[in-house]
């Protein structure tokens, strides 16, 4: 008996071109890569928790910020700002602060370290939270004390 020897031929199991349908084959792959994506994503976000678990339970609680409370405004204290000098003002400019025009016989502000002047009231709800001028932010802290008043 004698047998002829075949011809050998490749069978491609990926795209079929005849009518662009996917195999199983190449279907297993693709969910292979999409599982070990997920599988990995899932690890990630574990690890995550983790870690920031470890660090809230392990960690001094004064080296995380988690105070409710707001911070404390470091303002000028009201003496400080009801002595700070004040001039009328005779011409048409805009207050930087709440941008409404002056008027002849506005009262304003003067700040002694920069010169620079607002509007009373815009000023002094200013200087309740800081201790700067608003537009250069000359510190007054140690110059309001000592600056006179004028009417």
């Amino acid at each position: 008996m004698s047998t002829k020897p075949q011809n050998f031929q490749w069978e491609s199991r990926g795209l079929n071109e005849k009518n662009f349908t996917i195999n199983s084959s190449l279907n297993l792959y693709i969910i292979i890569v999409i599982a070990a994506g997920f599988l990995l994503a899932l690890f990630f976000f574990f690890t995550e928790w983790i870690y920031h678990r470890f660090l809230h339970r392990h960690l001094p609680s004064n080296t995380l910020s988690t105070s409710t409370s707001p911070p404390q405004p470091q303002g000028l204290q009201p003496t400080s700002i009801q002595a700070l000098p004040t001039i009328f003002y005779d011409s048409s400019t805009i207050c930087s602060l709440c941008l409404a025009a002056y008027e002849n016989g506005d009262k304003l502000k003067v700040l002694p370290q920069c010169l620079h002047y607002f509007n009373g009231e815009c000023v002094d709800t200013w200087l309740h939270s800081w201790a700067a001028c608003p537009l250069c932010r000359a510190s007054l802290l140690d110059s309001s004390a000592a600056a006179p008043t004028s009417d």
